[in-house]
């Protein structure tokens, strides 16, 4: 029985599924889990799940052949990233963007201490995980236009189930959508030089 039920963000083991999931909420008695590497979730009792002790992580191949993918950044994001890369990141083609401080592949705890200090200083509130920054980039991407094809080779996606997890439509949206589809249609009609009541009524 686990002495104390895992914090929100960090890896466990469901006991009676022997499965390492990423713990992602809690209700009553139940946590609710994700596989590391993204997936559907799952509950289980909070006596049945524990902590995975520390280590240095995993080096290996992706877990589908989608991860795999090239992709366009957005124009602002440059020159952070190409400081990123000159700055701390390996420097071999196939070297690991995330390095800890002695050059070393970052350690669970260490990168929580990191991520919890840099979420405070941009002013993020307390439950925001650092995965919750992938789903907004690719709920950004939505909103922006992207189709769900778009969707899943961006976020490596092999199936249309997970990549809809990022199609929201709020009233902003709805409102964004209408107005582009009014923009199209005039600019259709004012290249035609008659309004679609003419055409209709074959003015």
């Amino acid at each position: 029985m686990a002495e104390e039920t895992p914090e929100i963000g960090s890896l466990a083991c469901n006991l009676s599924r022997g499965t390492v999931g990423r713990v992602v909420g809690r209700q009553l008695s139940r946590v609710w889990l994700r596989p590391p590497g993204g997936g559907p979730e799952w509950d289980s009792p909070g006596d049945q799940v524990v902590s995975v002790p520390d280590d240095p992580g995993v080096v290996g191949d992706t877990k589908s052949a989608a991860g795999k993918r090239f992709i366009t950044l957005p124009a602002f994001m440059e020159k952070d990233l190409r400081r990123h890369l000159d700055w701390y990141a390996e420097k071999a083609p196939d070297g690991l963007l995330f390095v800890g401080e002695k050059g070393k592949p970052f350690r669970r705890s260490t990168f929580g201490r990191k991520w919890r200090k840099a979420r405070v200083k941009v002013g993020l509130p307390e439950d925001f995980r650092f995965y919750d920054l992938r789903h907004t980039g690719h709920t950004l991407s939505t909103q922006s236009g992207a189709t769900l094809k778009d969707t899943m080779v961006r976020a490596g996606q092999s199936s249309e189930k997970a990549a809809m997890i990022y199609q929201h439509s709020n009233h902003e949206r709805q409102r964004e959508v209408a107005a582009g589809i009014n923009a199209r249609v005039e600019a259709q009609r004012a290249a035609a030089g008659e309004s679609g009541t003419d055409l209709a009524r074959g003015g």
